[in-house]
């Protein structure tokens, strides 16, 4: 597993080494080190290792540190790699420094969480994106969550990030699943910013104004985990169906516990793959989809 960022002159060091062993370098830039982004990371070294890439790595510190994967792109620029793949925190904040990033012919490939077509479109700026239909698998996850309560009952949804297309999309993904039940209402829609710890304290709150409460949507497990906190302080262990997105390690323990109905496997390794071989056949002078989409797969416990 990946799990701490180089250091810049690690960083360099690579660079040059690939550079020396006539390897193409590839720089893979996520949102924060967790078990998600793991997993990515892990797929990213694999394809890799196996297409002769020398990869770099790095990360912001959290999922709303915007303007510091801003400078790591900017660093990776100043190292003349070959091509930057990125998942970024924002969908519009990151297209000026990607565009600068193609300016000084690097290719770059968007993964996870798509940029802003409109953004780039106004900076006449063509990045082509691996990912996954995030809703799709909002809905998938929120229509277990109705199934589970048989189309009856109040429900809330956890957001991500507000400026992330992902987050956007997942909102969107679960309510349409909730609107198709008449008997499900949305008592409470708010970001917790894929935190667990913010998540907590939304979750405790909507809780207390609805202590009816039946189910929930958390746009991804790391706010799920603060979301059964919460529940369980309130005394509703049990009480209340949850489902989420990422497949993490936890989240598959807490449905195998009980403590969750479902999760979503985002099948982030092979996004990661594809998007190494996609940023290879750029570099290679190579003509490539500008969408290239991967399958997910909604967990329960009969799944696990």
């Amino acid at each position: 597993m990946l799990k701490t960022l180089v250091s810049a002159a690690v960083l360099a060091m690579a660079a040059t080494t690939g550079m020396a062993q006539d390897k193409p370098t590839v720089a893979y830039v996520v949102k924060e080190i967790n078990p998600y982004f793991n997993v990515m990371l892990d797929g990213a070294q694999a394809a890799a290792d196996e297409l002769g890439v020398t990869l770099l790595t790095s990360a912001a510190a959290n999922q709303t540190a915007v303007e510091q994967q801003m400078s790591i792109v900017e660093d990776f620029i100043s190292q003349k790699v070959d091509a930057i793949v990125i998942a970024p925190i924002d969908s519009k904040a990151l297209v000026p420094v990607l565009e600068r990033a193609t300016k000084a012919g690097i290719k770059v490939v968007n993964v996870d969480n798509r940029l802003d077509k409109e953004t780039m479109a106004a900076m006449g700026v063509f990045i082509p994106y691996v990912g996954v239909n995030d809703e799709d698998s909002a809905y998938n996850a929120a229509k277990a969550v109705v199934d589970a309560l048989g189309g009856t009952g109040k429900v809330a949804i956890l957001e991500g990030i507000r400026g992330a297309d992902n987050a956007q999309a997942r909102k969107r993904g679960a309510e349409k699943a909730f609107a198709e039940a008449p008997g499900i209402e949305i008592v409470a829609s708010q970001t917790a910013n894929w935190q667990a710890e913010e998540a907590l304290n939304v979750m405790t709150n909507i809780i207390q104004a609805n202590p009816d409460l039946a189910g929930v949507f958390a746009a991804n497990d790391m706010m799920s985990f603060g979301v059964i906190q919460a529940i369980s302080a309130a005394g509703k262990d049990g009480k209340v169906v949850i489902a989420s997105i990422d497949a993490e390690d936890q989240a598959k323990a807490n449905i195998k516990e009980g403590k969750a109905l479902a999760t979503v496997y985002q099948n982030q390794d092979a996004q990661a793959a594809k998007a190494v071989e996609v940023a290879l056949d750029l570099i290679n002078g190579k003509e490539v989809a500008d969408d290239i989409k991967v399958e997910t797969i909604l967990i329960t416990k009969e799944d696990l």
